[in-house]
Parts: C-alpha cells; structure tokens; sequence
C-alpha cells in the first residue's frame, strides 16, 4: 500500500499536510496555507503534486498503509488465535488514532465528502479494504450461536476506533482507547466466542 516512489520532498510535503490537517481539518486546506507553513510558495508545491487532489490521494495513501501494511503482518500469523489476531488488529488501530489524534477518521469522513471523485473512490478503496480484514477475521471467530453474523460484528469493531476518535477530539480524552483496548475488546470477543464461555 506504500508508495515507495515519493522523493524526500513529497515526503515532506505529506507529512506538513497531515499535520495541518490534524490542526484544522480538510475543510480550509489550500496549497497555498500548505506552502506558506513550509515557507515556500504554492507554485512550489505544484511541481511535488500537480493538483490538490494528487496531494490528498497521497495523504489516503500514508494513512492507510500506517493502518494497512502492519494488519497483514498481524493477519498472516497463524500462530495466533483469530480472537487475538482481531484484538491486535483493533489495538493497533485504535493506537494510531490516539497518537495521530483521530487522523483516519478525519482524514477518511471529510475526503468522503470532497468533491473529487477521484478522492472518494480512494476512500472507498481503503474502507473496503479494512472493513473485508474485520469481516474475514469475525469470519474465523468460533461464535456462540446467538452472535451476529460477521459483517455486523465488523461493522461493530470498525465502529470502535471513529467513537474514540470523536471523543478524543471533542472531548480531549484518548485514554479511553486505552480502556477499549484492554477492556472493552476482550470482554466482546469472550461473549461472542462458544470456547471462550
């Protein structure tokens, strides 16, 4: 998911805009505010990114492999449980919207409403992606009989990292993802699991 093409100034470049983005949203974004909080112009940043929409499908790209490449190493070991494969899942998850103060949620449900086409089907991309890991692993899951099926149990999890996001940038408090993590998973993976009652 990585792009291992970008030179050391798209780099750059992607990283000012994430936390400009972190500061105030897609909302007041410009490639000009951009390039002021870098002290160079915006025509400079054009010859990075030949568009807006470049630099934020480049942005989509950096948060989902930050979320992404790490779950296929989590998913491919089979050493694990898939209970505990899913609780590493969500716990790396909600790890990064604690540290990056709610970043994907921002980042995925403001670009969802951007004008670009080009942007939503990026997020659309990535969201499908995650959501089919979620519903593969509750797929695996040995549930009781009277669980759900697993695409509402992913839906349930995939639910938990955007509640402690809001809260954290609403409410100022992301030791609640630390409590979801340590708590809240592993009490609904044992009552959703027949081996586990």
């Amino acid at each position: 998911m990585a792009n291992t093409n970008r030179t050391p100034r798209q780099q750059e470049i992607i990283d000012r805009t994430v936390t400009l983005i972190r500061k105030g949203g897609l909302g007041g974004l410009t490639m000009k505010a951009i390039g002021g909080s870098m002290g160079i112009s915006d025509a400079a940043l054009y010859r990075h990114f030949p568009t807006k929409e470049a630099l934020l499908l480049g942005v989509l790209d950096q948060v989902a492999a930050r979320i992404l490449d790490p779950l296929q190493e989590i998913l491919g070991d089979h050493q694990m449980t898939a209970s505990q494969r899913l609780h590493r899942v969500l716990a790396h998850h909600l790890d990064f919207v604690i540290a990056s103060d709610g970043l994907p949620i921002l980042v995925v449900a403001e670009a969802s409403t951007s004008g670009s086409e080009a942007v939503r089907a990026r997020v659309a991309t990535i969201f499908g992606q995650y959501f089919g890991l979620l519903q593969s692993l509750c797929g695996e899951l040995d549930l009781a009989a009277e669980s759900p099926d697993p695409e509402l149990l992913a839906m349930m999890f995939f639910g938990l990292p955007a509640a402690v996001a809001l809260r954290q940038r609403v409410l100022s408090d992301p030791m609640i993802g630390r409590r979801i993590i340590d708590e809240l998973i592993p009490f609904l993976l044992g009552r959703l699991q027949e081996t586990e009652r």
